[in-house]
């Protein structure tokens, strides 16, 4: 049986069930930030890139080594590739080959620029790297492409000039 001369315990006031609400938000949200930072939730993952110059037809051999110098100084670490005009031309034969047949014999070599391919690792790229190799007279385009790993696929990237 309930005595009733007892008197009741006095009641919270809405001010404490606030301020515990919001310790419990609080204390949810930083243990949640806190198990995934440990889990490596914010780490931006490494991509490859890969950088193509390709020259004008016309562009000399002092030029070629200015630009791989320029490339090889803008983007360091990693080896710059250089394609032939014949790497070129034997790449394109076999292309054109397996889509429309027989190469026309008007299409030679000499036709063919030269490339000049880097691949670098990195987080971001960032296109002002390459202010310098755009900038020479011998580049005729530049293209970077992000290759996702595993897949190979590409993604453009468009760097103007």
């Amino acid at each position: 049986m309930i005595d009733s001369n007892e008197s009741a315990p006095p009641r919270r006031g809405w001010p404490v069930h606030l301020a515990v609400a919001g310790i419990s938000v609080l204390a949810g949200s930083a243990l949640t930030v806190a198990v995934l930072l440990l889990a490596g939730w914010r780490q931006v993952p490494v991509h490859r890139y890969e950088v193509t110059v390709a020259l004008e037809v016309k562009a000399t051999t002092a030029q070629r080594d200015t630009v791989r110098g320029t490339l090889a100084k803008a983007l360091p670490g990693e080896d710059v590739q250089v394609v032939t005009r014949e790497e070129q031309f034997e790449e394109f034969r076999r292309k054109w080959e397996a889509d429309n047949g027989e190469l026309p014999d008007s299409v030679t070599p000499a036709l063919m620029n030269e490339r000049l391919k880097i691949s670098v690792s990195a987080r971001t790229f960032d296109c002002d790297t390459l202010a310098g190799v755009h900038a020479d007279a011998a580049v005729d385009s530049l293209s970077v492409d992000r290759v996702h790993g595993g897949t190979g696929l590409r993604s453009a990237i468009v760097c103007r000039r």
